[in-house]
């Protein structure tokens, strides 16, 4: 790919740097050094033209200056003959906005213009192979190996909710949730303006649903979750790290009514030296998530993944002008990245481990339902809004708001009552009462015991 890339850009660059080189030797030659100028010209008239054994008394000329009459015999003209129509060059000499012909060349070195089109298109054709430089290989085009599958007891069989039923569902739930409060000083959207999306704009915007064969969510792991001196827990916390994953996994599955599938992990050596750092104020390593993004995980996409998301205990930054960032997804190219970093002591007892487990099934779920084109909520109080700090993200609910669970309904086709059950009973198991009590309250609102 990368030898056809630059075949393509050297083609182009030796085509515009040939016709370039000829149209500057083209206009060099119609300046002499003596100060002559040099212009095309066709001899006009009728008749054979003029010669030397017969001399006409004038000569008329036609050039971009328009008729010009000159006399043969006050001019040098190079050759015997000039025939009615040929083409010649005049040397002239200008001043004043006149001009005097002082020699008459037969033939012309012309500018040929149509050699505008090749160097446009060498033009073209550069940028093109630039364009499919930057991109790095095809979506798809890298086979991802699956360890292992986990599938909910909800998981979505294809069903068809209608949107009078998704309105129905957001006015039982509404009064369960909150509105967007005020906002503090430092949030999301105190920096960031946000026009936010409503169910109906969601659906205006042909958003991305379960399709096809596109029916499993891919987590991919990136680097290592074990070892001393890893950036979310003490020696010994790789066991604690895998566990989150595997729990989180579970989550996601029950979140997104979907299969959830973990691949092969892959080697942080995969992100090469010009997208890491060193924060300038912090001194933490942190890897650049666009470039996870686009080289690494676009190329992985698999053919079956409705999303396709990565997790890492690296921290995370998304570029110039930023400190770090919590996670990062496209809203269409079904590709996100989550990092583990910010979210607590593992080793330190259950409730920071429950703590570091919440913060990172938050940001998982959150990063996926952009991938499902869910853009951050700021209507209500909810897992889809936008966050700024740490604080600010453990301020916000898990739960989905009613225009952002209606969004997710319409794009997995899931059963919401199954659903809420199965996420109450994932939190009662972890002994985390205040979920579990949220996500009862929303089964009941929709419909049972």
């Amino acid at each position: 790919m990368i030898r056809v890339v630059l075949a393509l850009f050297c083609l182009g660059a030796g085509v515009f740097l040939a016709v370039s080189l000829y149209r500057l030797l083209w206009r060099c030659r119609q300046q002499t050094v003596a100060g002559l100028v040099r212009r095309p010209a066709r001899v006009a008239g009728s008749g054979v033209g003029w010669t030397r054994s017969r001399p006409s008394a004038s000569l008329e000329l036609l050039c971009e200056l328009g008729t010009v009459r000159v006399d043969p015999t006050a001019v040098h003209i190079a050759g015997r003959s000039l025939q009615t129509g040929e083409r010649v060059t005049l040397e002239c000499v200008e001043a004043a906005g006149s001009f005097q012909v002082v020699r008459i060349r037969p033939g012309i070195w012309p500018e040929l213009r149509w050699l505008r089109w090749p160097r446009m298109a060498a033009i073209v054709l550069c940028v093109t192979a630039l364009l499919v430089g930057q991109q790095g290989p095809a979506i798809g085009s890298i086979p991802v190996q699956v360890q292992r599958t986990h599938r909910a007891a909800c998981t979505a069989r294809g069903q068809t909710t209608s949107i009078s039923q998704l309105r129905a569902l957001q006015r039982r739930i509404r009064p369960l949730h909150r509105k967007m409060g005020k906002v503090q000083l430092g949030d999301w959207l105190s920096q960031h303006r946000e026009p936010g999306q409503t169910f109906e704009q969601y659906l205006r915007a042909d958003p991305v649903r379960i399709a096809g064969q596109r029916r499993a969510i891919y987590v991919q792991p990136i680097g290592s979750f074990g070892g001393k001196g890893s950036p979310v827990g003490r020696v010994g916390g790789a066991n604690n790290r895998r566990r989150v994953l595997d729990l989180t996994v579970d989550f996601m599955s029950r979140y997104f009514c979907l299969e959830v599938r973990v691949a092969r992990p892959l080697p942080l050596s995969l992100v090469p030296a010009h997208a890491r750092r060193r924060h300038p104020t912090w001194g933490m390593r942190q890897i650049l998530s666009p470039y996870v993004l686009d080289h690494l995980l676009k190329p992985r996409l698999p053919p079956q993944a409705a999303a396709y998301i990565g997790f890492t205990t690296s921290d995370l930054w998304p570029g110039p002008g930023w400190n770090f960032v919590f996670g990062q997804a496209s809203l269409r190219d079904r590709v996100g990245v989550w990092s583990i970093h910010r979210n607590g002591d593992v080793d330190g007892g259950r409730e920071a481990f429950n703590l570091a487990l919440l913060r990172t099934i938050k940001t998982a779920v959150h990063e996926t339902g952009h991938m499902f084109s869910m853009h951050h909520c700021t209507a209500y109080e909810c897992n889809m809004c936008g966050s700024n700090s740490q604080i600010e993200s453990d301020r916000r609910p898990i739960p989905l708001c009613p225009e952002c669970l209606a969004k997710l309904v319409w794009a997995s086709g899931c059963d919401p009552r199954a659903r809420y059950r199965d996420l109450q009973a994932f939190f009662a198991a972890r002994g985390m009462a205040p979920q579990q009590q949220a996500y009862a309250r929303l089964a009941s609102a929709v419909g049972g015991d």
